[in-house]
């Protein structure tokens, strides 16, 4: 698990970053000023991983698991017909420049999707 008692797992995190497709999102505060966001999400047949860094250098990490008990997270029996959720953590942590300059390394500006737009 990669959030365990709302604490990251970092050895694990650090292993599990290069393997990510992070994005670079610029938020555009004027003419001559960009910050950039840095997301990424990652998705399989049980798990779902997101990851933001905003540009105040704060983190957050969210880890669910799919098909799961809805009162308290546990794997359903094999015969189980009722409802399942999504259950998992989030943990939030500051970052310093190194993590920062390493994801850079990794990041990719979105692709280019015209923008809609809806009026009245």
């Amino acid at each position: 698990m990669l959030i365990e008692n709302e604490k990251l797992n970092i050895e694990e995190f650090k292993s599990l970053a290069p393997t990510l497709n992070w994005l670079k999102l610029p938020r555009k505060l004027g003419p001559n000023h960009t910050e950039y966001f840095y997301s990424s999400k990652y998705e399989d047949s049980s798990t779902i991983i997101k990851v933001t860094i905003r540009p105040s250098l704060w983190m957050s990490v969210s880890e669910s698991f799919k098909n799961r008990m809805p009162m308290d997270g546990s794997i359903p029996k094999p015969d189980y017909k009722g409802p399942v959720v999504e259950w998992g953590s989030y943990a939030e942590m500051a970052i310093d420049e190194s993590v920062l300059n390493k994801i850079k390394e990794w990041a990719k500006p979105p692709a280019n999707v015209p923008t809609q737009t809806m009026t009245w």
